[in-house]
């Protein structure tokens, strides 16, 4: 009778433990599972938090030097708990201003979503999303990386001779009709800026009548963007490479095949190298937060495009 017994204490823990288990006790007890988070938020805490507004302060502060305040505003939505849809509920709000939100709203902000900078210190666009916690105040700090000065990349192209033939003008590729080669190109950062928060084109644009083909042998072969123009009579292939964080480095081969039978002179058998980053930008049309090489009208979007000349005689 003693063993029956103990059968049936062993089965109702069993079945004690399974209830348990289902009702999420050993979790909340740091038991078992890991706790369910968002955002590194525990969901759990949010769902008996009893507060109900929360102030958000976004503070915007360049990566690096987070005492200097990037320029520009940020546009930001909510997401709607009934179509898990987000809706945007300002587009003008600037660093340190004060929102009231709620705990456990799923927040998106677009950083500059639609300046674009070309000379001097610029600062990358960016789409950032975050969950608010049960707290009644709550600061967020968004790190914005740095673009400087007009020339943000060091770009080198380096032919059989070993010379850099990138916007040097007396150091060029000698290339005779039908004749083929490759030149060794790289492409660095500068120390604690970016370029390309979610990628970048390389294009390469040649004259149709001096060369049979160009290729690449990195990156992901691509359309051209429409914001490119490309002069008559040639030709432009985009590539897809991810985008350079301080002072990394990009390295390719590019391969030429020359006409077979018009020999590339100087000037028109210059190929043309051109950086193009993918930025964020906010879509007037839908609202959407987007990434792109350029905006819903085809504008060109982010730093302004890098271009360099490479020679070819």
């Amino acid at each position: 009778m003693a063993k029956d017994d103990n059968l049936m204490k062993f089965g109702i823990a069993i079945v004690l433990g399974i209830v348990l288990w289902q009702s999420g006790f050993f979790a909340s007890m740091g038991i078992g599972e890991a706790a369910d988070t968002d955002d590194g938020i525990d969901l759990q805490t949010l769902a008996g938090c009893a507060i109900e507004d929360t102030t958000v302060t976004v503070s915007l502060q360049e990566k690096f030097n987070p005492t200097t305040m990037p320029t520009g505003g940020y546009a930001y939505k909510v997401m709607n708990a009934n179509n898990a849809e987000f809706h945007e509920v300002a587009s003008n709000k600037v660093s340190g201003d004060e929102l009231t939100l709620s705990p456990g709203d799923k927040i998106q902000i677009i950083y500059a979503g639609n300046a674009t900078s070309t000379t001097g210190t610029g600062w990358a666009h960016d789409v950032f999303s975050f969950t608010v916690p049960c707290s009644g105040t709550y600061r967020k700090h968004l790190d914005i990386w740095d673009f400087s000065g007009s020339d943000p990349l060091s770009i080198k192209a380096f032919n059989s001779d070993f010379s850099n033939i990138a916007d040097q003008g007396t150091n060029c590729e000698a290339v005779a009709a039908g004749g083929t080669g490759t030149i060794e190109v790289t492409i660095e950062g500068t120390y604690e800026d970016s370029y390309g928060r979610d990628g970048m084109l390389v294009c390469i644009e040649y004259n149709s009548t001096s060369y049979d083909e160009i290729a690449l042998s990195e990156g992901t072969a691509t359309t051209k963007p429409a914001h490119l123009s490309t002069g008559a009579g040639s030709s432009e292939l985009c590539w897809e490479f991810g985008g350079i964080e301080s002072n990394e480095k990009i390295d390719f081969l590019l391969s030429y095949d020359g006409h077979d039978v018009t020999q590339p002179e100087e000037l028109t058998g210059n190929l043309t190298l051109t950086l193009v980053d993918r930025s964020a930008f906010r879509n007037d049309d839908n609202l959407n937060y987007e990434y792109g090489y350029e905006d819903e009208r085809d504008n060109d979007i982010g730093y302004a495009d890098v271009t360099k000349v490479l020679c070819f005689t």
